[in-house]
């Protein structure tokens, strides 16, 4: 994903310096409909905290170690571990309050597929063991709806800097887990995390907005988001004693997006 969207950048780029430039944007009293797209790093969140929970018997989780105690000792993951970046995209509209201010108002669809890491070890005295505990995270996957303002520096011509701040909130799906400890042959199948959860969402952007005329715009940029901490769900590990894991889920986020608009 990352080395298709630096191509269909670059490549917009080239074509964006073959065309003449004009300086109207954003134009007063008119309205762009755009397209966006890009992808968001974590920088700062955990999927999980740590914890130490004592299982006083595994006989419930796999019968042939019916007696034997464990320590669970699991260590905290962040976002940027368990889902690296997310890709999306989604769509924009925007109304000219004056040729340096616009309002708009956003939709955004993004992904990221969970990976299978590790989460920390059981602790076996009767085995005098340290076993390998996995957790395979179901996807991430949020619907965003932000509204907010961007703020053109007008030098003249038509590559244009800009700022902009947003607020909204982001539809996040329920995630679920599945907890294996291969070794002693235990397996918590799709164990619910967190349930699905509107949060709040905010940031702030940096960009280069270039007019390709009078009717397209193409921009890129960067930024940071914040999204809140998502709903617990406990119902599947509370009995292990990981009930407080999962009281995470707030994220920090450096978005790096393209963006093609048409003023009407």
């Amino acid at each position: 994903m990352n080395s298709r969207l630096t191509a269909i950048l670059s490549a917009s780029a080239i074509g964006l310096l073959l065309v003449s430039p004009v300086s109207a944007q954003p134009a007063k009293g008119k309205m762009k409909l755009a397209l966006t797209g890009g992808v968001d790093f974590s920088v700062d969140g955990d999927v999980h905290g740590g914890t130490n929970a004592f299982v006083p018997d595994l006989g419930a989780l796999n019968p042939s170690l019916g007696g034997v105690s464990a320590t669970l000792a699991i260590e905290s993951r962040d976002f940027d571990e368990i889902y690296g970046e997310t890709a999306g995209g989604g769509l924009e509209v925007s109304y000219g309050m004056s040729d340096v201010l616009e309002l708009f108002g956003s939709f955004t669809y993004a992904r990221a597929n969970g990976d299978v890491v590790q989460v920390g070890n059981a602790i076996v005295p009767a085995l005098s063991a340290s076993l390998p505990v996995f957790g395979d995270f179901s996807n991430y996957e949020t619907h965003t709806l932000e509204a907010g303002a961007r703020y053109y520096f007008d030098f003249g011509s038509a590559l244009k800097p800009y700022v902009a701040g947003r607020v909204g909130v982001q539809f996040v799906d329920g995630i679920e887990a599945t907890f294996t400890i291969p070794d002693a042959n235990i397996t918590i199948a799709n164990a619910r995390f967190y349930d699905s959860s509107q949060v709040f969402i905010g940031g702030v952007d940096v960009g280069l907005s270039y007019a390709v005329n009078e009717t397209f715009t193409a921009a890129v940029e960067t930024g940071f988001r914040y999204s809140a901490s998502l709903n617990d769900d406990d119902t599947d590990i509370g009995g292990l004693g990981l009930a407080s894991i999962n009281d995470e889920g707030n994220r920090i986020s450096i978005p790096v997006r393209g963006r093609i608009s048409a003023a009407f």
